[in-house]
């Protein structure tokens, strides 16, 4: 009976651990952050300029203000919504709020999306850590990849992108 209670105590303290660390996002995120983004290519920084992330509580469950600011020579204000569609999955959305929705996944403590536009593979990551939100944009062509491992058999295709660019900030919360 002891080990049996021990044993539960054991799971309901485990499970409240695992709880606590998932749960908390995107509410732990709350906050406006600003940065600078730098944006490099293979020569190293060819641009850099302020960011902001806000994100704030909406009406309804499940769904938070996402609003990205880039501040160079002119203001680009995006504001989006991010929606929970599926808490087992950690699923979520992104919506432009222009029909554009993208599909975002919280792994561990980043928030990953990857999609295509224009023949450009994005793939971009919301990182929390050490009291800091990492912004990473990886980009490249679609169109540039190489087929390699023609001589395994255990898998049909493998193929290798370009990867031409890359955004990146490190978001403190605004004081």
């Amino acid at each position: 009976m002891r080990t049996k209670l021990a044993l539960f105590f054991c799971l309901i303290s485990i499970n409240s651990f695992g709880q606590n660390s998932e749960s908390s996002f995107p509410d732990s995120w709350l906050g406006e952050w600003i940065g600078t983004l730098d944006i490099y290519g293979p020569q190293g920084v060819i641009q850099s300029l302020e960011m902001e992330l806000h994100i704030s509580e909406e009406e309804g469950e499940g769904s938070w203000g996402w609003t990205i600011i880039y501040k160079g020579e002119t203001t680009d204000e995006r504001k989006y919504e991010l929606q929970l569609k599926d808490p087992a999955k950690s699923h979520y959305v992104i919506d432009e709020k222009n029909s554009i929705l993208l599909d975002g996944y919280y792994l561990g403590n980043t928030l990953v999306t990857r999609f295509s536009v224009n023949r450009s593979l994005l793939m971009i990551n919301y990182t929390f850590e050490e009291g800091q939100i990492i912004f990473d944009v990886f980009s490249g062509s679609l169109d540039t990849s190489v087929k390699t491992g023609e001589e395994i058999t255990q898998v049909e295709e493998i193929r290798s992108y370009q990867i031409g660019n890359r955004q990146r900030a490190i978001l403190k919360l605004k004081e």
